[in-house]
């Protein structure tokens, strides 16, 4: 196996090849935050420039 007997943290995209990483003992799969960022930016530009500040902005804020 490619991580052989590692155990740890280790951090993905959103790929699916990488989803037998959360069935692995001792390992911790975690994901990547542009991803999730990406997602809110959209929205927070989906909202138009006169809207007010709301909740994308504060995820976004939190991201950085």
């Amino acid at each position: 196996m490619l991580l052989g007997d590692y155990q740890g943290v280790v951090q993905t995209d959103g790929y699916n090849g990488y989803d037998f990483l959360d069935s692995k003992d001792g390992v911790v799969h975690v994901g990547c935050w542009a991803h999730a960022r990406r997602k809110f930016v959209d929205a927070d530009k989906a909202k138009g420039k006169k809207a007010q500040t709301g909740a994308t902005a504060v995820a976004i804020k939190a991201i950085r």
